[in-house]
């Protein structure tokens, strides 16, 4: 799996990475504009997620996009919260060989975290 981008409507940005962290089974890639992509590798398997620290321009629904590659990816439960904790309304489509996320963020309150 590979981030594609991020953005409203048809405006889908990659935004660069700016840096990384990572702390035990933990890395973040702090990318310019955009959201925090995170992986954490556990007995489970590699789970990949977003932060987003304050909303992204434009209008319409925000959008996650990533690529994917290989034959196997499982992803189940996801879930978007803002910063009280309030689950926000979202959408998972698979699109030929990308997954499209969809969040209605009208009334959260940021940063939200997307947990796909």
């Amino acid at each position: 799996m590979r981030f594609v981008g991020a953005g409203r409507g048809k405006d889908i940005r990659p935004h660069k990475i700016l840096n990384s962290t990572s702390t035990n089974n933990r890395i973040d890639y702090h990318r310019k504009g955009g959201p925090i992509e995170w992986y954490v590798n556990d007995p489970h398997g590699i789970e990949q997620g977003f932060s987003l620290q304050k909303p992204l321009e434009g209008e319409g629904k925000l959008k996650f996009k990533i690529a994917v590659e290989g034959d196997t990816l499982t992803y189940h439960g996801l879930y978007v919260t803002d910063a009280q904790n309030n689950t926000l309304n979202a959408e998972l489509a698979v699109l030929d060989n990308h997954i499209l996320i969809q969040i209605d963020d009208q009334k959260a309150v940021y940063p939200i975290v997307v947990d796909p």
